[in-house]
Parts: structure tokens; sequence; C-alpha cells
């Protein structure tokens, strides 16, 4: 109704973030064409109060009332308080929309550069060449067939792939994870230098043989 008539109370709060107060709107002489159609619709007190979080304004707080005088001094006093707790909330929400946001954008860039990097590692060992010389033919590429450097990068990949690329594989913690082993091979098991009667040896296993003299000859140990 104040969108469409360009007027009332919650306007005026959201313009000079000022609580916007309506004792009746059949005597109000501000915002008639609000109070007119308001009064129309059964609504004689309103009370608007300013949502203020702690970067600003994030919104306004509206009620109304089909009495006239609904919104004294005491009521306006606890609605403020309330409107101030809702102003947090509301600004933590949007600041985690946001994030969020952001989140998707970044996992969006990531995925996007790793298709580029994988097409630029098949032009360079389809065309020998190094690092700086393949961008530069997948960016002309890219210009002679009026397509984005990442569409033609997704098209070399699926090309050579035989299927469309993925987004870069990331750890539980959000991060990238490293290249796993290639499929049909098994990581190789680190384990520790056994002695002659199965135990292991303390330090260092590059000691020099040792000779010892006897009566029949030397024993090497």
């Amino acid at each position: 109704m104040q969108y469409r008539t360009g007027e009332g109370p919650c306007l005026e709060t959201l313009a000079n973030k000022q609580d916007s107060h309506i004792t009746d709107t059949s005597a109000e002489p501000r915002w008639r064409a609000f109070c007119v159609e308001a009064l129309a619709h059964g609504v004689r007190s309103c009370l608007s109060l300013p949502l203020l979080g702690p970067d600003g304004l994030v919104g306004g707080y509206n009620l109304y009332n089909p009495h006239p005088g609904a919104f004294d001094d005491d009521v306006q006093a606890r609605m403020r308080l309330f409107a101030g707790t809702a102003a947090g909330a509301v600004a933590l929400g949007l600041r985690l929309a946001d994030q969020s946001e952001l989140n998707e954008d970044l996992h969006a860039t990531l995925a996007s550069r790793s298709v580029i990097d994988q097409a630029v590692g098949i032009v360079m060992a389809q065309q020998r060449c190094s690092v700086a010389d393949a961008f530069a033919l997948l960016g002309r590429a890219s210009q002679n067939r009026n397509l984005k450097v990442h569409t033609l990068a997704a098209e070399i990949v699926t090309t050579v792939g035989a299927r469309p690329p993925g987004p870069p594989p990331s750890s539980p913690t959000g991060e990238l994870a490293p290249p796993g082993p290639e499929p049909g091979t098994r990581p190789a098991a680190t384990t520790a230098p056994r002695g002659p009667r199965g135990g292991p040896v303390r330090g260092t296993d590059r000691r020099e043989p040792r000779r010892v003299a006897g009566a029949h000859g030397t024993v090497t140990r």
C-alpha cells in the first residue's frame, strides 16, 4: 500500500531512520493518500521503527492497529527494545547470506580456474610449448571462436577426457585436497627398517661393517 501510494510511515522511517507514529489515520494530516486507504481497510493507528544493525539500517518494523491511539509511550518504548533485538538478528542473517554467496562465488572461481589449468596442460603436451605460450594459444582460440576462455577450456578437457570436467576436489574442511594416487595403483606403504631379530633399527642404518680378527680369520659384524 505504501509503495503503491509512494508515502507512509514505513517509507518515512526508511528514509530518515527515525520512528514514525500515526495516532489516528482519520485525523492524520501527513501521508493523506496512505491514511485514506489504510482507514478504508480498518487501520486506525500505525507505528514504524527503524532496524539499525552494526553496519546501518537493515529494515523497518511496522505495527498496525484497528484502534486509535493504540501505541502510547509505554508501548513504543517496549517496541523499540524489540526492534533493537530484531535488528541484530536480521543483520546476522544478512551477513551469513553474504558469506554463503561469497563462498559460492569463490568455489565457482576455483572450479573455473581448475578447468583452464587442465586445458593449458593439454595444450602444452600437444604443442610442446611453455605455460605462457599455451595460455596465449587458448586466448587466441577463444577470441577466434567468440567463446569465453572457460567454455573453450571445458570443451578441450571434455574432448580429451571423454567426459565433462568436474569441480576441483575438496577436503572436509573446504580446502583443496591434494591429488590422490592414479587409478589402478596402490599407495606405497612406508615401514620402519627392521633388525635381524625383527625389532626396529635405532639410529642410522648406514654404518660401515666392522671386521673383527680371530684365530681362524675375520668376522664381519
